[in-house]
């Protein structure tokens, strides 16, 4: 329920930049930033108000023993208090992929690996926080991790990856001449609307995969329909 959503929105903004920093238009991959940055907030802060009303709820939906119940409900109402955190990492890793800021992306992948390694062992050694260790662990890798993200963003060093990257289609444009024709290919919004359709719809199935539909049943009906979407996802790649 959280994961895909701020994964899609990684793909959108990497998506995003990369298109509009080939065609020269920073500007606007920095307001796609913001208003994207304000979307993951927003579906953060509703996930979260969801979660604390009905936390427990929700866990019973996949366990029945009353004791695991509590515990998972505990653990869900801890953890989605820094889920603004975690759509910061997703939407900023994803301008930074997008503007071939790669490596430093790759970096803070690795942070966040070494930050649930890091503060586990640190935090198992104390007794006072028992399991709670675990969730603790996650949330505390999560805000390390997103403040490393938007740290990397504020300094604009993504922006010289920018200019880079945009010289060298430039050149690149001079020389086969087909840069213009790419960027104004008149069926481009179609493809891009087309997708975005599909996207949803295979968030929509993938998710009733996942969370309703028992595994006999999503090996027919709904297995069948997302391979249907996978194909047509494919044939209609906007980019």
């Amino acid at each position: 329920l959280v994961q895909q959503p701020f994964a899609s929105m990684n793909a959108a903004v990497s998506t995003f930049a990369g298109q509009n920093i080939g065609a020269g238009l920073q500007n606007r991959v920095i307001r796609g930033y913001h208003r994207s940055m304000l979307v993951t907030v927003g579906f953060a802060l509703f996930i979260m108000g969801i979660f604390l009303a009905f936390g427990n709820q929700i866990v019973g939906m996949f366990v029945d023993e009353p004791e695991v119940i509590e515990i998972g409900g505990q653990a869900l109402k801890l953890s989605c208090l820094f889920y603004v955190a975690l759509g910061t990492i997703h939407t900023t890793r994803g301008l930074l992929n997008g503007a071939g800021d790669v490596v430093y992306a790759m970096i803070n992948g690795f942070v966040e690996v070494a930050g649930r390694i890091g503060f586990a062992i640190i935090l198992v050694h104390i007794p006072a926080m028992g399991w709670w260790a675990v969730w603790t662990t996650t949330c505390l890798t999560w805000v390390i991790t997103a403040l490393m993200s938007l740290i990397r963003y504020w300094q604009g060093k993504w922006k010289d990856k920018c200019r880079l990257n945009q010289k060298t289609a430039e050149e690149t444009a001079n020389k086969t001449g087909a840069f213009a024709s790419v960027l104004t290919r008149p069926n481009i919004q179609r493809k891009q609307s087309i997708h975005s359709v599909y996207s949803a719809l295979y968030f929509v199935w993938h998710s009733i995969e996942c969370a309703t539909i028992p595994k006999e049943k999503s090996r027919s009906k709904i297995g069948a329909a997302l391979l249907y979407f996978r194909r047509f996802g494919v044939l209609y790649q906007p980019y």
